[in-house]
Order: structure tokens, then sequence, then C-alpha cells
């Protein structure tokens, strides 16, 4: 199963559950909030890469998926780490 998502090999009707649940549960959780930017990043983001419509529709906000979401989250908190004076 790891290696059809790493493909984006991942049938259709998986992709279409899957992105109802992720997107319910974003909704729940957000319940309402304005965002001024969605930030789609880790192993997930590039199977909804496809699907950046629909959470822009969902969240009426820009939705950005980074060319390397997995690697997203370590480059940008070591980019902040540049920051901080320990």
């Amino acid at each position: 199963a790891e290696a059809l998502v790493r493909d984006g090999r991942i049938p259709d009707e998986a992709r279409a559950t899957w992105l109802s649940e992720v997107l319910g549960t974003a909704e729940r959780i957000w319940n309402g909030v304005r965002l001024d930017l969605l930030l789609l990043v880790g192993g997930g983001a590039v199977i909804l890469r496809g699907e950046r419509e629909a959470f822009r529709r969902a969240f009426r906000t820009e939705v950005v998926i980074p060319e390397e979401p997995i690697a997203a989250n370590a480059r940008g908190l070591w980019k902040w780490g540049q920051t901080v004076r320990w």
C-alpha cells in the first residue's frame, strides 16, 4: 500500500473516501475559522496535490502544496532555527 501512495497510484474510490475524511476533519477542527493561506505539507500532501481545488473551495483561500511536501517541515524548521537565538 505504501508503494501505491508514494507512486500516486491510489484507486479513485479510495482517494475520494480519504479526501472526504480529510476535508471533514479539517472543517470540524477549524470550524469556520477564516484562513489566509492553507499550506499542505507531509506525505499526505503528495496525494492531495490533485485535490487542491477541493480545498480552495472548502476553505475559500489560497492552497499551497510545496514542490517536496514531505521535506517541507524539516526545511521550514531549519530556517526558523537559524533565526532563533538559543
